[in-house]
């Protein structure tokens, strides 16, 4: 019920990272991950301090079969939740994906 509502705001602000992120999710939910990709990867131009949106499109083109781009960015993740405190959870996220696969 939300992709509608997040569709909508993306075509209205579309210089707004977080819209781009919020469909981003809505469509990866539904199983849409090659779409949801370039939602991410529309977040990343627009802000590429976005350590959620690296995961997520990590986790998007690991769905896609993806697998060396998506270690890529789970490292990359690690990376920056070495440098920022705040990122903690999502480091050790992206560290325990990388471990299962």
């Amino acid at each position: 019920e939300a992709l509608p509502l997040a569709l909508w705001l993306t075509a209205v602000q579309p210089a707004e990272a977080c819209f781009h992120f919020m469909t981003g999710i809505c469509l990866q939910q539904l199983g849409k991950t090659e779409v949801a990709s370039r939602f991410y990867a529309q977040t990343l131009l627009l802000d590429d301090a976005d350590a959620g949106a690296i995961y997520r499109l990590a986790e998007c083109l690991w769905e896609q079969g993806e697998k060396n781009e998506a270690r890529r960015l789970f490292d990359a993740v690690i990376d920056r939740g070495r440098e920022d405190g705040e990122l903690l959870a999502l480091q050790r996220a992206a560290q325990h994906r990388l471990t299962l696969h």
